[in-house]
């Protein structure tokens, strides 16, 4: 199976079907992200205090630590997030995947502490701008050129530090959302077959008959899983809310980055009411008060931009010239950086005062 990880899927036969990931070289040992996701199976597992997470995750077979191998069930009758749903299959993932979030940012509840095995730093997209020398000798020219970007957008790099002082490793948090990340149970109106789904499978066209909407969701790669703001998550969501737009965008041909950047502006308003309908179950969802909900409403803009920048950082990796897309994202995201509360307004689609 594709991914970052060495990864293989095993099917033999009902209650033998498995899959496999290993990390990759350097990303091995006891600190490597395959052994937090681990540990965060494990703890789930046996913690009472995290019962209400394990509906959500995969189930844990084998952790071999030597050579950094996990094996996990594979999820039955369950199916990638389509890229062509209906708007009330929409409507179903946002109020599911609202509920999962709050579920697991109640955790570490009050009373219990915080399992030791989790990482508390902020994102490391926060220091893109201040580069490390290691770090420069892998990077792409696509890549040198973002950073460069950033750099000249002094105002933008002050407020990615902020977000990173501010952080507040409070809460668990996935720290990946996106659909790759999602896959989805279908009510029983119209019932499909068995398919033992693995994680991060590629995105197929939607192939599930037209009235089965979701009815739960299991979330996969807890790699990045840390203690952090939920607003990482929950602006996770709305960012890939943003990149499909993104994706669906057909710029005329020889269209610079300038004239992207123009289409991705026309199509944010269509995104306003997911936005808003995402955030406001999710408040709900999370028991937050209005004044919890307007706090988490004013960090919203700067997560989304970390995570633009963030993805057009990624989408340049191993290019010589910055894609059309990339720069279109890049740029938008420095924008909502030097504007947040312009960006959430216009972007967004957020109202102030309004808990979302």
């Amino acid at each position: 199976m594709p991914g970052r990880n060495r990864n293989l899927r095993v099917l033999g036969g009902p209650g033998h079907n498995y899959f496999l990931k290993q990390a990759p070289r350097g990303e091995t040992g006891p600190d490597g992200p395959l052994a937090v996701e681990a540990a965060l199976y494990q703890w789930a597992a046996t913690d009472p205090a995290a019962a209400g997470l394990r509906p959500l995750l995969p189930s844990l077979r084998l952790w071999d630590s030597e050579r950094s191998i996990l094996v996990l069930d594979l999820v039955p009758s369950t199916h990638p997030v389509p890229d062509d749903a209906s708007a009330e299959y929409q409507a179903a993932l946002r109020r599911l995947l609202a509920e999962a979030l709050a579920t697991c940012h109640r955790l570490p509840a009050d009373g219990t502490a915080a399992p030791s095995f989790l990482p508390a730093a902020a994102p490391w997209i926060c220091d893109l701008a201040r580069p490390v020398p290691a770090m420069l000798r892998e990077l792409s020219p696509a890549q040198l050129s973002l950073i460069q970007a950033l750099q000249a957008a002094p105002d933008a790099v002050e407020a990615l530090e902020r977000l990173r002082d501010e952080w507040r490793p409070t809460r668990l948090i996935h720290g990946d959302i996106k659909w790759n990340n999602v896959l989805v149970r279908l009510d029983a109106a119209a019932p499909a077959p068995t398919h033992p789904c693995a994680p991060a499978p590629p995105r197929p066209s939607a192939s599930a008959p037209p009235r089965s909407l979701p009815s739960g969701i299991v979330l996969l790669d807890w790699e990045l899983a840390q203690l952090g703001d939920p607003a990482w998550d929950v602006g996770a969501v709305l960012h890939a809310f943003i990149l499909d737009a993104v994706l669906e965008l057909e710029p005329a041909k020889g269209a610079g980055p300038g004239e992207v950047a123009l289409l991705l502006g026309g199509a944010m308003s269509r995104l306003h009411p997911a936005h808003r309908e995402f955030l406001t179950r999710y408040a709900a969802a999370a028991e937050l008060t209005l004044t919890e909900a307007d706090h988490l409403r004013a960090r919203l803009p700067a997560n989304v931009a970390a995570r633009l920048i963030k993805t057009a950082f990624e989408w340049g990796q191993g290019e010589a010239q910055v894609p059309r897309r990339a720069a279109a994202i890049h740029q938008l995201g420095i924008n909502m950086l030097r504007q947040p509360r312009t960006a959430g307004r216009v972007v967004l689609g957020l109202v102030e005062g309004a808990g979302g």
